[in-house]
């Protein structure tokens, strides 16, 4: 192939990023046809609803959610909303930015060790410092020296 060539590849290459990709089942130009690709709302979606549901569970201390929206059921919850989103040309990922996603994963992590920082607490508190024996007074014996 000539440089020419090469080079208009990759400009028809070019031209289909970010583009959605065709509907009639033919790949893109240049591109060998192949799986289907992997909406990029998916992850989000994934990352979305696991975060709520550890975040529930940690906040509220409950555990059903974990059994009701299991991986399971968050991946075909995501498989079937991610569509949607693409259809409409939204992306998650990108309209949410840095900041959301960084909230999402690291907010259940901080919740997480501020309520086990809180529990070591309060177990602390309940216990006699250890080390400090408690000292139980003789009967008959009020502190002063008999005599």
């Amino acid at each position: 192939m000539s440089s020419g060539g090469a080079l208009e590849a990759l400009a028809v290459q070019a031209d289909t990023l970010g583009q959605a990709p065709e509907l009639d089942g033919a790949p893109p130009p240049g591109q060998a046809e192949g799986p289907p690709l992997e909406s990029p709302n998916l992850g989000v979606i994934v990352l979305a609803f696991t975060t709520l549901r550890e975040a529930s569970c940690a906040m509220l201390g409950v555990k059903s959610p974990r059994e009701s929206l299991n991986d399971q059921a968050i991946q075909t919850c995501a498989a079937v909303l991610a569509p949607v989103a693409d259809k409409y040309g939204i992306n998650l990922g990108a309209q949410l930015g840095p900041e959301v996603a960084a909230a999402l994963v690291a907010g259940p992590i901080l919740w997480n060790a501020y309520h086990q920082l809180e529990l070591e607490l309060k177990a602390k508190k309940a216990k006699p410092a250890a080390g400090i024996e408690e000292v139980t007074p003789r009967p008959g014996f009020d502190g002063h020296e008999a005599g």
